[in-house]
């Protein structure tokens, strides 16, 4: 017997396993960036480089694998769905790439790459809270 059916998982399984390998070693390596103060009384937290790139990589690989299981696809309908559905993935993955955080006298401000900047002035804001085990702030 050939496990002929099962040969695409040998040829795809590479791709399965350098995306999530590759963010992972750059996250391991990572230097833990601390904010950034400029001249002109704003404080910016920006993304780190190994996020940038990982988030890039994600987005790649989403379009190599539409593309890979498209030709695949011998013209059935639900595998063309599948590839149209996981080629979305990428613009979506691109356009929440996250942004620059900045503190600013009037509020507090997010620039984005693909997305419009979102502005919150301080008397917008109600309650400010920080997990005590967790690194998030919610605002």
């Amino acid at each position: 017997m050939t496990w002929n059916h099962f040969m695409w998982i040998a040829r795809l399984l590479w791709v399965w396993i350098v995306p999530v390998l590759v963010p992972l070693l750059l996250w391991a390596t990572e230097n833990k960036q601390k904010a950034v103060a400029l001249n002109d009384e704003r404080i910016e937290f920006t993304p780190s480089r190994s996020s940038s790139w990982a988030w890039a990589l994600f987005a790649i690989y989403a379009a190599y694998v539409a593309a890979a299981h498209l030709r695949h696809s011998h013209r059935e309908p639900l595998d063309i769905l599948i590839s149209i559905c996981v080629g979305i993935l990428g613009p979506m993955i691109l356009y929440s790439l996250p942004g620059t955080i900045a503190v600013t006298a009037d509020g507090i401000e997010q620039a984005f790459w693909f997305q419009k900047n979102r502005h919150i002035c301080w008397a917008d804001i109600v309650e400010i809270n920080t997990g005590e085990k967790s690194r998030t702030v919610t605002i």
